[in-house]
C-alpha cells in the first residue's frame, strides 16, 4: 500500500509539471497567468508572463490555481497547491498528508527546488521611556528595550534585553533592572512548535540579585499574519536565584526550582496603522503550589514618521510569595518613542 501511495504521489506530480500555467483571480475581477512563487506574511507572489513578479494582498485573492512543487512550514516533504474555499487552502503534500489552513495563516511556503536558500526574514525594535524630577521630589525613571526577530525556514529566534534605572521614595540611589533574554523555536508541523528559552535577571529594587532560567516547551500559533497574531506555549521551567537580604544587603539567599510556565502572546493591527500588543505569562512553582508569579505586558504603538512611534506601554507583575520586605505588586504605565524596522 505505501508503494502504491508513492506512486500516485509521483504520477501527481508529472501530471502537475505537464499542466497548463497558474491562474491568480482577484476580487476587482482581474485574472492573471502566470505561477505561484511564494507565499509570505505579507501577500501572494506571482510570477506574471507581462507583469513580472508582483506581491498581491491577500485579502484580494478570489481563486488560485497552481503546480508547483512547494516548501510548507513545519513540513519536509513537497506540498502542492490542490484547492481554494471560502478563504480556506488546501494543500496535498507528499505521503498523502493534507493540511487546510486559512490563507492569512500561511505565513510562509516557498517554492521546494532551492527553499534552503531562502534569505533570512527579520525584524526589529526599539524602545525608550523616562522622567526625572526634581524639586520637593526628586525621582527619576529610565527605561529602554530592545529586540530583534529573525527567521529562517522553520526556526525563528527572538533576542530580547529589557534595562531599567530608577530611583525610590526614600533615596536618589538608581537602583537598576535587566534582563536579556533568548528563544528559539522550530515549527515541526505547520502551527505547532517546539521552544526553548534562557534569560538572566538582575533587580536591585526587589532584591534579586541574580536569576538565570531555563525553559522548554511547546507552543502553538493559531495564527500569524502582518495584521495579527495569537500563539500559546506552555512547558517546564528551570529557575536558580539568588536573593539579598532586606535589611542586610550582604547577606544572600540561593533557591533553585522548577515551575511550570504558561504564556500568551498576542497582537493585532488597529485603524490607522495603530498596534496592540499583549503578553501574558504565569510561573507555578512545583514545589509549592502558593508560590506562583503572574506578568504582563500590554501596550499601544501609534506610528508617527519613518518607523518611529508613540509607545504606550503597562506592565503589571504580581509575585505571590516575594522575598522580604519585597511588595507582592509591581505595576507601571509608561509613555514614550518606540523605532520599529
Amino acid at each position: 500500500m505505501r508503494l502504491i501511495s508513492h506512486t500516485c504521489f509521483l504520477f501527481y506530480l508529472v501530471c502537475a509539471s505537464l499542466s497548463h500555467a497558474g491562474e491568480l483571480v482577484l476580487d476587482n475581477g482581474d485574472h492573471l497567468e502566470g505561477e505561484l512563487s511564494a507565499i509570505t506574511a505579507v501577500g501572494i507572489v506571482w510570477a506574471s508572463p507581462v507583469f513580472g513578479e508582483i506581491t498581491v494582498p491577500k485579502n484580494s485573492v478570489v481563486d488560485l490555481v497552481s503546480s508547483v512543487p512547494m516548501k510548507l512550514r513545519g513540513y519536509d516533504g513537497v506540498c502542492y497547491w490542490a484547492g481554494f474555499e471560502q478563504r480556506r487552502v488546501t494543500f496535498e503534500c507528499e505521503g498523502g498528508n493534507y493540511f487546510v489552513l486559512e490563507l492569512l495563516e500561511v505565513k510562509e511556503a516557498l517554492m521546494y527546488e532551492g527553499y534552503a536558500l531562502a534569505p533570512f526574514d527579520h525584524n526589529g525594535y526599539l524602545r525608550a521611556t523616562g522622567y526625572q524630577e526634581a524639586g520637593q521630589v526628586t525621582k527619576q525613571d529610565w527605561n529602554i528595550e530592545a529586540g530583534i526577530n529573525i527567521r529562517h525556514l522553520d526556526m525563528r529566534h527572538s533576542l530580547t534585553y529589557k534595562f531599567r534605572a530608577e530611583s525610590s521614595n526614600s533615596d536618589d540611589k538608581l537602583y537598576q533592572r535587566w534582563e536579556p533574554r533568548y528563544q528559539f523555536d522550530w515549527f515541526f508541523a505547520p502551527q505547532t512548535y517546539l521552544t526553548s528559552s534562557a534569560s538572566v535577571l538582575r533587580d536591585e529594587l526587589r532584591l534579586i540579585d541574580l536569576r538565570a532560567s531555563l525553559g522548554a516547551g511547546l507552543g502553538y500559533q493559531f495564527w500569524e499574519s502582518q495584521r495579527s497574531a495569537l500563539s500559546i506555549e506552555t512547558g517546564p521551567q528551570y529557575l536558580q536565584e539568588q536573593l539579598s537580604d532586606s535589611q542586610d544587603s550582604s547577606m544572600k539567599t540561593k533557591e533553585q526550582y522548577a515551575t511550570w510556565r504558561l504564556a500568551m502572546d498576542g497582537r493585532v493591527e488597529l485603524p490607522r496603522e495603530i498596534k496592540l500588543y499583549s503578553k501574558v505569562e504565569m510561573l507555578q512553582a512545583l514545589r509549592d503550589q502558593e508560590e506562583w508569579k503572574w506578568n504582563t505586558e500590554s501596550g499601544l504603538a501609534m506610528p508617527i514618521a519613518g518607523g518611529v512611534t508613540a509607545d504606550i506601554n503597562f506592565i503589571y507583575n504580581y509575585d505571590n510569595l516575594p522575598p522580604d520586605g519585597v511588595a507582592k505588586l509591581d505595576s507601571r504605565l509608561s509613555v514614550g518613542l518606540g523605532f520599529k524596522w
